[in-house]
């Protein structure tokens, strides 16, 4: 989500996700965990087919009479059966590791299915892993792009989608705290 928030504490400095999100060490990137992470959170991927006439890309015509061999459901299904695959097995080829090395597992990011009928799911996860921080003006910065996430929830529009949103702040545990069970 590329949402920027100018700062709040006098400086000209934007905000944006990337700013206080905890970060894959292998590669940097955001944990951001959703179902979208199963094309790597890329408009691209989600949208690639390949035409069952050419085996290449498809085209308008490919898709408006559904000679697709292979498209965003083949990637979906084949992901949410096994999210460590780094090629999906379909003629689309494309890993089901997220963004950040990890694999996502359906039932993170899906909800609202029977059994393991993943593409029926009638709702989607999306979680944000936001570091702790202890200097007051980098919570502030936080705070800034959350109300502003918040705002777009509450006033996006669409009848085919509702969204919602919860904000749970988990407590933080060092290592030498011991647990009782």
């Amino acid at each position: 989500m590329n949402m920027s928030v100018k700062s709040n504490t006098g400086s000209e400095n934007i905000t944006t996700l990337a700013d206080f999100c905890i970060k894959s060490s292998s590669n940097n990137n955001c944990m951001v965990v959703s179902p979208l992470q199963y094309w790597q959170n890329n408009e691209t991927k989600l949208n690639k087919c390949i035409s069952v006439v050419t085996n290449e890309q498809c085209s308008p015509s490919d898709a408006a009479y559904n000679y697709q061999v292979a498209a965003w459901g083949d990637h979906f299904q084949a992901c949410t059966n096994n999210p460590y695959l780094t090629d999906d097995i379909t003629e689309l080829h494309l890993s089901c590791l997220s963004s950040y090395g990890d694999p996502v597992y359906p039932s993170q990011v899906l909800g609202g299915y029977d059994r393991k009928k993943y593409i029926d799911a009638s709702l989607l996860f999306v979680t944000f892993a936001i570091k702790k921080h202890p200097n007051e003006i980098e919570i502030k910065k936080a705070k800034a792009w959350q109300e502003k996430f918040v705002e777009y929830v509450k006033n996006y529009d669409d009848q085919d989608l509702q969204l919602a949103y919860t904000s749970i702040d988990l407590p933080v545990r060092s290592l030498d705290t011991n647990i009782e069970y």
